[in-house]
């Protein structure tokens, strides 16, 4: 009886361990992601993309948690970073929309744990700005994961 109890006992164990090391995703696209956003602005393409490799390292935002990892500010900070990044050039660019949504697959629904993005919206304006014109000379969308991290994307010019 010790016997069969103690195999039981490594069979739980075994099993455990080895779902909390399975991955999160798998398969990917043409373009070898697991999911991929676009943004063009300026006839260049923007592809922001998550390897299988880099999505099973994400952090995830548990169901049971009430708010995300990262907190909102903290998204855009750093979305406001990779934006002076990718576009050096001294323009204005203002704060249009935050969304937060969940990556294109979503974990096992049974463990409660969902990986979500921050898409973060900035609009380009005229340099010197016009106070009496809400027009935009472009907008750019970036990506924020649940670490905090606004992904680099690859850029081709169209």
């Amino acid at each position: 009886m010790k016997i069969l109890l103690t195999i039981i006992m490594i069979f739980v164990a075994v099993n455990a361990f080895s779902q909390e090391m399975a991955p999160k995703v798998g398969g990917h696209y043409e373009n070898g992601f697991v999911c991929s956003f676009y943004s063009r602005i300026d006839g260049k393409e923007l592809t922001f993309g998550l390897t299988e490799k880099q999505a099973n390292q994400l952090s995830a935002w548990k169901t049971s948690m009430e708010n995300p990892p990262v907190a909102v500010r903290q998204a855009i900070q750093s979305a406001r970073k990779k934006l002076e990044e990718l576009f050096p050039a001294k323009r204005v660019w203002t704060l249009e929309d935050v969304t937060l949504k969940p990556v294109v697959f979503t974990l096992d629904a049974k463990d409660g744990v969902e990986l979500w993005q921050y898409h973060i919206t900035f609009a380009r304006h005229s340099d010197p700005p016009n106070p009496h014109s809400s027009d935009t000379d472009g907008k750019v969308t970036l990506i924020v994961l649940m670490d905090g991290t606004a992904i680099s994307p690859s850029i081709k010019t169209k």
